[in-house]
């Protein structure tokens, strides 16, 4: 049995929302890391900083877009992956 949606949970993207999502997403990676250098935790400071200001702009800002969401979630995952390599190079 299928269970519904709850009201206000539409997650449709479109192609152009999505494509835009990956370029902006590889954007600030390649900022992060040519300000960064090869310091593995000042990447995960600046990817943390980055997540922080995304969650208070989504969350005061009261931005309801889908795609926006989902952007902050995946620069949420790359905060964590740089924390792991921070953590693993030491």
């Amino acid at each position: 049995m299928r269970r519904a949606e709850p009201a206000g949970r539409d997650f449709h993207f479109s192609l152009t929302e999505l494509l835009g999502l990956g370029i902006a997403a590889s954007l600030l990676w390649s900022v992060v890391v040519s300000v960064a250098g090869s310091s593995a935790a000042l990447c995960a400071g600046l990817l943390g900083l980055v997540v922080l200001v995304g969650l208070v702009v989504l969350e005061v800002g009261g931005i309801t877009r889908p795609i926006l969401r989902v952007a902050w979630w995946m620069a949420l995952a790359f905060y964590l992956m740089a924390c792991v390599v921070a953590i693993l190079r030491g």
